[in-house]
């Protein structure tokens, strides 16, 4: 029974000084697309780890992951590297705090918008790993690796097969039949379109942009019918501008490009109806994502946002292939004329 005991202790010291050890992770490891990273989740055990255990086996925990995922995005934390122990101290912290259950979904005053956030992760003690002597270099190697990484630009073939996934219609500003009424009470009065946008974007601004009569776009849902994101545009100085995108995260989209697919079919849109070019706003997190697929950063704004646009590269038009093809064919029919009047 004594060695029992002994044997205990020992253990509960030997975890006590492994909590200690810092464990030095790029961001990148520990969070993904999605939420945090399936290595992370296997070290929140309950007795450990209770609070964030009893998060992560609640249907709040997809929620929650994802939120947390918002971290990599912030320019103070992006393609850093984080103490791993640290981390799960703080998301330990973050998850007793009572608010995050009362409205079953993240609330405003911890996630409202980018700078919320950032006060949020502070608070609670997440920070980044900085070894004193440590060498600058190696994170910066390990930022440039990890740079574009999930901005890979998929190919039409590989983007239709992701449509094929999911439903898209098409979206106008200007019609008035059932269809489009619902959608606003959908998107609008029942602030739908707030969450698509993960509740960083005003809610203002979205009744204002669903309320443009000029507005085209299209709307995504599940095969089931569940809103997983639109994009709005409209004609803006002889260019078709990219007013609001928003995509959410969850199950349902897991793996799915959305963004990208938006900028596809916006495209595409662009292309046949004869726009020189696309233009919109930007802010830092995204700008890589979009020079990824294209689009170029033109000027920055005195509030901050960064003017981008991509031209339309037009295919050739099918009038002047078929007639270069008419003169091929007539070119064949002189010889075979004159091939016939010497056989004669």
């Amino acid at each position: 029974m004594e060695n029992i005991r002994k044997k205990v202790k020992e253990e509960g010291i030997l975890k006590k000084i492994q909590s200690m050890i810092a464990i030095p992770m790029n961001i990148e490891e520990i969070l993904t697309e999605e939420g945090i990273s399936s290595k992370v989740e296997k070290k929140i055990t309950k007795k450990d780890y209770p609070n964030l255990y009893k998060i992560k086996k609640s249907p709040f925990y997809e929620d929650f992951s994802f939120f947390i995922s918002d971290m990599k995005r912030l320019p103070y934390y992006e393609g850093k590297m984080i103490d791993l122990n640290i981390f799960l101290s703080s998301l330990e912290k973050l998850a007793s705090n009572e608010k995050l259950y009362e409205y079953g979904t993240i609330p405003d005053s911890i996630a409202s918008d980018e700078e919320t956030m950032l006060k949020t992760f502070k608070k609670y003690g997440f920070k980044p790993y900085n070894k004193k002597g440590g060498s600058k270099n190696k994170n910066k190697k390990v930022i440039k690796k990890q740079k574009g990484g999930n901005n890979k630009k998929l190919t039409k073939i590989e983007l239709e097969n992701f449509i094929k996934k999911i439903n898209i219609e098409e979206y106008e500003g200007d019609a008035d039949d059932d269809y489009s009424f619902d959608l606003y009470d959908d998107l609008v009065e029942n602030e739908k379109a707030y969450y698509l946008c993960r509740k960083k974007i005003d809610k203002g601004y979205i009744n204002e942009v669903f309320n443009n009569k000029k507005g085209k776009g299209f709307i995504a849902t599940t095969k089931k019918g569940d809103y997983i994101g639109f994009i709005i545009f409209f004609e803006k100085n002889k260019s078709l501008y990219l007013d609001l995108v928003c995509t959410i995260k969850n199950k349902y989209t897991k793996g799915l490009p959305l963004g990208q697919i938006f900028l596809y079919k916006m495209e595409k849109y662009a292309k046949e109806n004869n726009y020189n070019k696309m233009t919109g706003d930007s802010v830092k997190p995204a700008l890589e994502f979009y020079k990824s697929l294209g689009w170029k950063q033109k000027s920055v704004g005195k509030d901050g946002k960064i003017k981008i646009e991509k031209k339309i590269n037009k295919s050739k038009s099918i009038k002047n292939k078929n007639k270069k093809i008419k003169k091929k064919s007539y070119n064949i029919l002189e010889m075979l004329k004159s091939l016939f009047i010497i056989k004669k």
